[in-house]
Protein backbone atom coordinates (compact mmCIF):
# COMPACT_ATOMS: atom_id res chain seq x y z
CA UNK A 1 0.00 0.00 0.00
CA UNK A 2 2.85 2.32 0.92
CA UNK A 3 4.52 1.68 -2.46
CA UNK A 4 1.30 2.39 -4.30
CA UNK A 5 0.94 5.81 -2.62
CA UNK A 6 4.53 6.78 -3.57
CA UNK A 7 4.06 5.72 -7.19
CA UNK A 8 0.78 7.62 -7.42
CA UNK A 9 2.38 10.78 -6.00
CA UNK A 10 5.23 10.55 -8.51
CA UNK A 11 2.77 10.15 -11.40
CA UNK A 12 0.71 13.14 -10.24
CA UNK A 13 3.88 15.27 -10.03
CA UNK A 14 4.89 14.44 -13.61
CA UNK A 15 1.40 15.19 -14.83
CA UNK A 16 1.42 18.56 -13.08
CA UNK A 17 4.67 19.55 -14.82
CA UNK A 18 3.39 18.37 -18.21
CA UNK A 19 0.15 20.35 -17.89
CA UNK A 20 1.72 23.40 -16.28
CA UNK A 21 2.72 26.66 -18.02
CA UNK A 22 5.05 26.29 -21.01
CA UNK A 23 8.67 26.63 -20.02
CA UNK A 24 10.29 29.82 -21.44
CA UNK A 25 12.74 29.22 -24.28
CA UNK A 26 16.26 30.43 -23.34
CA UNK A 27 17.97 32.03 -26.36
CA UNK A 28 21.46 30.85 -27.24
CA UNK A 29 24.23 32.96 -25.71
CA UNK A 30 25.30 35.95 -27.74
CA UNK A 31 28.61 35.75 -29.57
CA UNK A 32 31.35 37.01 -27.27
CA UNK A 33 33.32 40.05 -28.47
CA UNK A 34 36.78 39.27 -29.82
CA UNK A 35 39.64 40.83 -27.87
CA UNK A 36 41.96 43.00 -29.98
CA UNK A 37 44.97 40.84 -29.23
CA UNK A 38 43.22 37.94 -30.94
CA UNK A 39 41.50 39.86 -33.73
CA UNK A 40 42.64 39.64 -37.32
CA UNK A 41 42.99 43.31 -38.20
CA UNK A 42 43.10 44.52 -41.80
CA UNK A 43 46.59 45.26 -43.07
CA UNK A 44 47.71 48.87 -43.25
CA UNK A 45 47.16 50.47 -46.63
CA UNK A 46 50.35 50.17 -48.65
CA UNK A 47 51.87 53.24 -50.25
CA UNK A 48 51.10 53.04 -53.99
CA UNK A 49 54.60 54.26 -54.84
CA UNK A 50 56.62 51.13 -55.61
CA UNK A 51 60.44 51.32 -55.77
CA UNK A 52 62.85 49.02 -57.58
CA UNK A 53 64.57 48.66 -54.17
CA UNK A 54 64.28 50.24 -50.74
CA UNK A 55 67.97 49.56 -49.95
CA UNK A 56 70.93 49.87 -52.30
CA UNK A 57 74.40 48.73 -51.26
CA UNK A 58 77.70 49.21 -53.11
CA UNK A 59 81.27 47.99 -52.57
CA UNK A 60 83.53 51.03 -53.06
CA UNK A 61 86.81 50.99 -55.00
CA UNK A 62 90.05 52.29 -53.45
CA UNK A 63 90.40 56.11 -53.66
CA UNK A 64 86.70 56.49 -54.52
CA UNK A 65 85.16 59.21 -52.33
CA UNK A 66 81.66 59.54 -53.75
CA UNK A 67 78.98 57.29 -55.22
CA UNK A 68 75.76 57.95 -57.10
CA UNK A 69 72.65 55.87 -56.49
CA UNK A 70 69.60 55.73 -58.76
CA UNK A 71 66.23 54.57 -57.42
CA UNK A 72 63.33 53.96 -59.82
CA UNK A 73 59.80 54.60 -58.57
CA UNK A 74 56.41 53.77 -60.13
CA UNK A 75 52.98 55.13 -59.21
CA UNK A 76 50.71 52.06 -59.07
CA UNK A 77 47.66 54.03 -57.92
CA UNK A 78 44.67 54.93 -60.11
CA UNK A 79 45.09 58.58 -59.14
CA UNK A 80 47.97 61.05 -59.04
CA UNK A 81 50.47 60.85 -56.17
CA UNK A 82 52.67 63.80 -55.27
CA UNK A 83 56.31 63.43 -54.18
CA UNK A 84 56.80 66.64 -52.24
CA UNK A 85 60.40 66.46 -51.06
CA UNK A 86 63.29 64.10 -50.36
CA UNK A 87 65.47 64.69 -47.28
CA UNK A 88 68.85 63.00 -46.66
CA UNK A 89 69.77 62.17 -43.06
CA UNK A 90 72.91 64.35 -43.23
CA UNK A 91 74.69 66.94 -45.35
CA UNK A 92 77.13 64.42 -46.85
CA UNK A 93 74.35 63.14 -49.11
CA UNK A 94 72.53 65.10 -51.80
CA UNK A 95 69.26 63.70 -53.20
CA UNK A 96 67.08 65.06 -55.99
CA UNK A 97 63.62 64.44 -57.38
CA UNK A 98 63.17 65.04 -61.14
CA UNK A 99 61.13 68.07 -60.07
CA UNK A 100 59.84 69.29 -56.75
CA UNK A 101 57.02 68.72 -56.17
CA UNK A 102 56.72 65.78 -58.54
CA UNK A 103 53.08 65.08 -59.44
CA UNK A 104 53.13 61.49 -60.71
CA UNK A 105 50.29 60.33 -62.92
CA UNK A 106 48.93 56.77 -62.64
CA UNK A 107 51.45 54.33 -64.13
CA UNK A 108 54.18 56.98 -64.37
CA UNK A 109 57.71 55.98 -63.37
CA UNK A 110 61.03 57.76 -63.14
CA UNK A 111 64.43 58.02 -61.43
CA UNK A 112 65.40 59.56 -58.11
CA UNK A 113 69.13 60.20 -57.71
CA UNK A 114 71.26 60.49 -54.60
CA UNK A 115 74.99 61.12 -54.24
CA UNK A 116 76.79 60.07 -51.05
CA UNK A 117 80.15 61.65 -50.19
CA UNK A 118 82.54 59.84 -47.85
CA UNK A 119 86.08 61.30 -48.15
CA UNK A 120 88.27 60.38 -45.21
CA UNK A 121 85.91 57.61 -44.13
CA UNK A 122 86.20 53.85 -44.25
CA UNK A 123 84.17 50.80 -43.32
CA UNK A 124 80.43 50.33 -43.67
CA UNK A 125 78.48 53.59 -43.98
CA UNK A 126 74.70 53.89 -44.05
CA UNK A 127 72.58 56.94 -44.88
CA UNK A 128 68.82 57.39 -44.93
CA UNK A 129 66.58 59.22 -47.37
CA UNK A 130 63.10 60.27 -46.23
CA UNK A 131 60.65 60.70 -49.11
CA UNK A 132 57.68 62.95 -48.26
CA UNK A 133 54.61 62.13 -50.39
CA UNK A 134 50.89 62.82 -50.45
CA UNK A 135 50.45 59.18 -49.37
CA UNK A 136 52.81 59.39 -46.39
CA UNK A 137 56.54 59.03 -45.83
CA UNK A 138 58.82 56.35 -47.26
CA UNK A 139 62.38 55.49 -46.23
CA UNK A 140 65.20 54.58 -48.62
CA UNK A 141 68.66 53.41 -47.50
CA UNK A 142 72.09 53.96 -49.06
CA UNK A 143 74.92 51.67 -47.97
CA UNK A 144 78.58 51.65 -48.98
CA UNK A 145 81.56 49.59 -47.88
CA UNK A 146 84.70 51.76 -48.09
CA UNK A 147 88.17 50.13 -47.99
CA UNK A 148 90.81 51.69 -45.73
CA UNK A 149 93.69 53.35 -47.64
CA UNK A 150 96.80 55.30 -46.62
CA UNK A 151 95.18 58.55 -47.79
CA UNK A 152 92.04 57.81 -45.82
CA UNK A 153 94.05 57.05 -42.69
CA UNK A 154 96.11 60.25 -43.07
CA UNK A 155 92.98 62.36 -43.46
CA UNK A 156 91.42 60.69 -40.44
CA UNK A 157 94.46 61.54 -38.33
CA UNK A 158 94.29 65.18 -39.46
CA UNK A 159 90.60 65.29 -38.58
CA UNK A 160 91.34 63.93 -35.10
CA UNK A 161 93.92 66.71 -34.65
CA UNK A 162 91.32 69.28 -35.66
CA UNK A 163 88.83 67.86 -33.19
CA UNK A 164 91.41 68.10 -30.39
CA UNK A 165 92.59 71.59 -31.42
CA UNK A 166 90.61 73.51 -34.03
CA UNK A 167 93.51 75.89 -34.68
CA UNK A 168 95.84 73.01 -35.62
CA UNK A 169 94.90 73.30 -39.32
CA UNK A 170 96.46 76.79 -39.35
CA UNK A 171 99.77 75.57 -37.90
CA UNK A 172 102.77 73.56 -39.05
CA UNK A 173 102.50 71.62 -42.31
CA UNK A 174 98.75 72.24 -42.54
CA UNK A 175 99.34 76.00 -42.82
CA UNK A 176 100.83 75.57 -46.30
CA UNK A 177 97.36 74.68 -47.60
CA UNK A 178 95.04 76.49 -45.18
CA UNK A 179 96.94 79.79 -44.78
CA UNK A 180 99.84 80.46 -47.17
CA UNK A 181 97.88 79.98 -50.41
CA UNK A 182 95.42 82.69 -49.41
CA UNK A 183 97.80 85.38 -48.18
CA UNK A 184 97.13 88.75 -49.84
CA UNK A 185 93.99 87.44 -51.57
CA UNK A 186 90.39 88.59 -51.14
CA UNK A 187 86.92 87.56 -52.26
CA UNK A 188 86.70 84.70 -54.75
CA UNK A 189 90.48 84.19 -54.86
CA UNK A 190 90.67 83.85 -51.08
CA UNK A 191 87.73 81.45 -51.07
CA UNK A 192 89.33 79.27 -53.76
CA UNK A 193 92.70 79.27 -52.00
CA UNK A 194 91.73 78.68 -48.36
CA UNK A 195 88.12 77.48 -48.23
CA UNK A 196 87.60 74.98 -51.04
CA UNK A 197 90.25 72.65 -49.63
CA UNK A 198 87.61 71.64 -47.07
CA UNK A 199 84.38 73.02 -48.57
CA UNK A 200 84.96 71.48 -51.97
CA UNK A 201 82.27 72.47 -54.49
CA UNK A 202 82.29 69.08 -56.19
CA UNK A 203 81.04 67.37 -53.05
CA UNK A 204 84.31 65.70 -52.03
CA UNK A 205 84.02 66.82 -48.42
CA UNK A 206 84.45 65.15 -45.07
CA UNK A 207 81.13 64.20 -43.50
CA UNK A 208 81.39 66.90 -40.82
CA UNK A 209 82.02 69.68 -43.37
CA UNK A 210 78.86 71.35 -44.72
CA UNK A 211 78.10 72.26 -48.31
CA UNK A 212 78.09 76.06 -48.09
CA UNK A 213 75.77 76.34 -51.07
CA UNK A 214 73.16 74.17 -49.40
CA UNK A 215 73.04 75.32 -45.78
CA UNK A 216 69.55 74.76 -44.41
CA UNK A 217 69.56 77.87 -42.21
CA UNK A 218 68.67 81.53 -42.40
CA UNK A 219 72.05 83.18 -43.11
CA UNK A 220 73.33 86.77 -43.15
CA UNK A 221 76.59 88.70 -43.15
CA UNK A 222 76.66 88.38 -39.36
CA UNK A 223 76.18 84.59 -39.68
CA UNK A 224 79.32 84.27 -41.84
CA UNK A 225 81.26 86.70 -39.68
CA UNK A 226 80.48 84.66 -36.56
CA UNK A 227 81.87 81.47 -38.14
CA UNK A 228 84.97 83.22 -39.50
CA UNK A 229 85.74 84.71 -36.08
CA UNK A 230 84.94 81.69 -33.90
CA UNK A 231 84.52 78.60 -36.07
CA UNK A 232 81.23 78.03 -34.26
CA UNK A 233 80.39 74.65 -32.68
CA UNK A 234 82.34 72.84 -35.43
CA UNK A 235 85.91 71.73 -36.22
CA UNK A 236 86.42 74.91 -38.26
CA UNK A 237 89.15 77.15 -36.79
CA UNK A 238 88.96 80.86 -36.06
CA UNK A 239 90.56 82.86 -38.89
CA UNK A 240 91.13 86.01 -36.83
CA UNK A 241 94.68 87.23 -36.11
CA UNK A 242 93.73 87.44 -32.42
CA UNK A 243 93.37 83.63 -32.32
CA UNK A 244 96.27 82.71 -34.56
CA UNK A 245 94.44 83.06 -37.87
CA UNK A 246 95.57 84.95 -40.98
CA UNK A 247 92.79 87.57 -41.29
CA UNK A 248 92.49 90.98 -39.61
CA UNK A 249 89.16 92.25 -38.27
CA UNK A 250 88.72 94.36 -41.42
CA UNK A 251 89.50 91.39 -43.70
CA UNK A 252 87.02 89.23 -41.76
CA UNK A 253 84.31 91.86 -42.26
CA UNK A 254 85.02 92.16 -45.99
CA UNK A 255 85.12 88.39 -46.52
CA UNK A 256 81.86 87.88 -44.59
CA UNK A 257 80.21 90.38 -46.95
CA UNK A 258 81.58 88.44 -49.93
CA UNK A 259 80.23 85.11 -48.58
CA UNK A 260 76.81 86.65 -48.00
CA UNK A 261 76.69 87.59 -51.70
CA UNK A 262 78.16 84.32 -52.96
CA UNK A 263 75.61 82.28 -50.97
CA UNK A 264 72.42 84.41 -50.97
CA UNK A 265 70.46 84.30 -47.70
CA UNK A 266 67.39 82.09 -47.42
CA UNK A 267 64.24 83.06 -45.62
CA UNK A 268 62.31 80.63 -43.41
CA UNK A 269 59.93 79.66 -46.22
CA UNK A 270 62.86 78.21 -48.19
CA UNK A 271 64.08 75.92 -45.42
CA UNK A 272 63.49 72.23 -45.95
CA UNK A 273 62.06 69.90 -43.29
CA UNK A 274 64.72 68.07 -41.29
CA UNK A 275 64.07 64.37 -40.64
CA UNK A 276 65.06 62.66 -37.39
CA UNK A 277 68.35 60.93 -37.61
Amino acid sequence: MKHLIIATSFWLTLTAFAEGPETAVIPPPKEQPVHLDHAVLPAATANPLVWDAMVKEVAIKPMQTTNQFIFWVTNTAKTNVVLQHIQPSCGCTVAKLPKEPWNMAPGEFGPVSAVMNFPGLSGKIEKMLTVYTSEGQQILWLKVNVPLTATTESRRQNMNKAIADKQSVLKGDCASCHVEKGRGKTGEELFAADCTICHQPDGHRAEVVPNLANINKVTSKEYWKYYLETGGPTVMPSFTVAKGGPLSAEEIDTFAEFLNKKFPPKDKSQLKPVSAR
